[in-house]
C-alpha cells in the first residue's frame, strides 16, 4: 500500500522552488502547496496544518537561521526534507538536530523518491529486522582500532546475523587483511565508496 504524499513547499529561493515543483510534479499526484516566503517564527506549524500536506520540503538555503526555527515547528506535524543547492556538513547536521528526516542537495526525481520509499517503509513498517552499528574511531595511528573492529564484528557474528564490516582508513585500514585470515572467509576485497574502503567478504556480508 502506497502513500499518497501531498506536498507542502516553503521555497524563497526561486531555483529551489522551481526544481522541487518539477520533480514532484513526476512523482505526485497532488498538486503540491508552495509558498514562496517563509510564514513567521512561530507560524510554522500552523501554515503546515492549513496546507493539509502530509510531507515539507523546506528551503533552508534563503535564510538557514530562519528555515531552522520553521524545522522545529513543523516536524512535529509532518516529515521535513531540507533543500539546499550544496552539501554542508554544519548546516546538514544543524537541520536533522532540528528535526528535519532528510537533506537533499542533489534534487532530483530519483533522490525525492528515495525520500519518499524511506518515509513509506518507517511509516508503515517495514520486515527487515533493525539493525545496529557500532563504530570504532581510532585515538591515533597504529593503537589497534581495525583489530578491534575485526574481532567486534567476528563475536556479533552468528548463524542467523550479518555483519558487514567498514574501514573507512583509505591509508591503513587492515580489517580485509584481518578477515581474509579468517578460516571461512571465501574472499576478501576493496570496494571503494567515495572516501571509505568497504571490506567485501564474498557477498560482502559475514
Amino acid at each position: 500500500m502506497s502513500i499518497a504524499w501531498k506536498p507542502l513547499v516553503i521555497a524563497p529561493q526561486a531555483e529551489i522552488a522551481r526544481r522541487v515543483s518539477t520533480v514532484l510534479g513526476e512523482l505526485t499526484p497532488e498538486a503540491a502547496v508552495t509558498r514562496t516566503d517563509y510564514p513567521r517564527m512561530g507560524a510554522g506549524a500552523q501554515a503546515a496544518v492549513e496546507s493539509g500536506g502530509n510531507i515539507c520540503f523546506l528551503d533552508v538555503a534563503s535564510n538557514s537561521e530562519h528555515a531552522q526555527v520553521l524545522i522545529a515547528e513543523i516536524s512535529p506535524l509532518l516529515p521535513v526534507v531540507a533543500l539546499h543547492h550544496r552539501n554542508d556538513a554544519d548546516l546538514i547536521l544543524r537541520c536533522l538536530r532540528r528535526g528535519a528526516c532528510e537533506y537533499l542537495a542533489d534534487l532530483n526525481a530519483d533522490a525525492v523518491r528515495a525520500v519518499f520509499e524511506r518515509l513509506a517503509r518507517a511509516r508503515m513498517g517495514s520486515s527487515h529486522p533493525v539493525g545496529a552499528v557500532y563504530c570504532v574511531v581510532p585515538g591515533k595511528p597504529g593503537c589497534g582500532a581495525s583489530s578491534l573492529a575485526t574481532q567486534l564484528a567476528v563475536q556479533l557474528h552468528t548463524g542467523t546475523s550479518k555483519v558487514l564490516p567498514v574501514d573507512c582508513d583509505p591509508m591503513n585500514g587492515s580489517v580485509a587483511f584481518s578477515s581474509s585470515l579468517r578460516a571461512n572467509s571465501i574472499s576478501a576485497t576493496h570496494c571503494e565508496i567515495g572516501n571509505a574502503w568497504t571490506m567485501t567478504c564474498g557477498t560482502g556480508w559475514w
